[in-house]
């Protein structure tokens, strides 16, 4: 009997450790198994771990403290697996820490990331970007874009006219015409829409091409107020526009918004850079590095998927954007470049596991743009 209860007295405390311990080791495992089957569920739809993975990792510390309980089976091989998930696996372009300067283009003077909707305008924002910086002041890129279309840049081969708010341009194009047009640029201001929806701007600009309904009728129906564009438009003036074709409308009623346009300043030269010109995607990268060195920032061509996929996309260019910076990521190893987007700014800003937002920017790494990229388009003085 005594043996029974000396006995009772040495199980006592260890039964006290396994209700203490065992418990806990026990969810940290399940906790842990669980953790690795999402892990494994995302990257397989292509989504985000990061949370997942840094909440796996602490996991793998707990459980390393578990000596009494079964150790989670995930090897190293896994964890470099998951962290290429993270930081992308192709790094063949990147550079290191001390060759990635640190570059940042101030862009007070540029228009802040409207939301170009589902106007196919994406290269009048960029190339507006870059004359902006060059004259330190904001232009409207709703004017310059229907300068572009309306100098017969949307006609097909059959000199049928398309619906401009659908046909994409090129930059270099549109600055060229910028250059030669006589009677100046529209101020951002000038439009009387700054700091408004700009969203809601995109959808008229879109209602304007309508054949089939008058402007009397698009204002009443989308009743719109003292600080929009219609704003203080007389009877006759609106009778007048009605009589031009829909891809003049828009344009015209800009030109009697715009009281105060504005001559450039000087002379500027377009430059670029392009792999149909002999150049391969590497060499317009470096370029890139050359000339935000110079602190100037760059229109580039590529394929805008990107910036919702990760770095593991790959894709023809369908995409235009302003570069704006560049800086090394220390928890990435990598080096990345800022895009200034056109897809609004931080209510559309959606990052990757491996491509953040901020603001309606983009930070890409540099191989991952090298795979998407086709042309860089920038200004210096003539």
């Amino acid at each position: 009997m005594n043996n029974i209860l000396y006995l009772l007295i040495l199980i006592y405390p260890l039964g006290i450790f396994a209700e203490v311990v065992i418990p806990d080791c026990a969810k940290i495992f399940i906790d842990g198994k669980d953790l690795v089957k999402k892990i494994e569920i995302n990257i397989s739809k292509g989504e985000d771990i990061d949370d997942l993975f840094r909440d796996l990792q602490k996991s793998i510390e707990k459980n390393d403290q578990c000596k009494t309980y079964e150790k989670l089976k995930i090897n190293d091989d896994q964890i470099a697996k998951y962290r290429k998930q993270i930081y992308g696996y192709d790094r063949s372009f990147n550079l290191k820490e001390e060759n990635c300067s640190e570059f940042k283009i101030d862009t007070s003077n540029m228009p802040d990331n409207n939301n170009q909707k589902s106007l196919e305008w994406c290269f009048a924002y960029s190339a507006v970007d870059l004359i902006s910086f060059a004259e330190k002041k904001k232009f409207s890129i709703y004017d310059l874009a229907l300068l572009y279309h309306n100098q017969n840049q949307v006609q097909s081969k059959t000199k049928q006219l398309v619906d401009y708010t659908k046909e994409g341009g090129n930059a270099s194009v549109m600055l060229k015409n910028i250059f030669a047009s006589p009677k100046g640029l529209c101020l951002e201001n000038e439009v009387n829409f700054t700091g408004g929806d700009w969203e809601k701007l995109s959808e008229t600009f879109l209602k304007l091409t309508s054949p089939d309904k008058k402007l009397e009728q698009i204002i009443c129906e989308n009743q719109f107020n003292e600080k929009e564009i219609f704003s203080n438009l007389s009877a006759d003036i609106i009778k007048a526009l009605d009589k031009l074709s829909a891809e003049k409308r828009a344009a015209a009623l800009l030109d009697i918004k715009c009281q105060n346009r504005q001559k450039l300043s000087k002379k500027y030269k377009i430059n670029e850079s392009a792999n149909y010109n002999g150049s391969t995607n590497k060499t317009i990268i470096e370029k890139i590095d050359e000339v935000l060195a110079a602190g100037i920032p760059l229109n580039i061509s590529y394929a805008g998927e990107l910036l919702l996929s990760g770095v593991n996309f790959v894709g023809e260019p369908d995409h235009a954007s302003t570069v704006i910076g560049r800086k090394f990521n220390k928890a990435s190893g990598q080096c990345e470049y800022l895009i200034k987007n056109s897809w609004g700014a931080v209510v559309d800003c959606q990052s990757t596991s491996s491509i953040k937002c901020e603001n309606g920017n983009y930070w890409v790494p540099r191989t991952a743009l090298k795979n998407n990229i086709r042309r860089a388009t920038w200004l210096t003085d003539n």
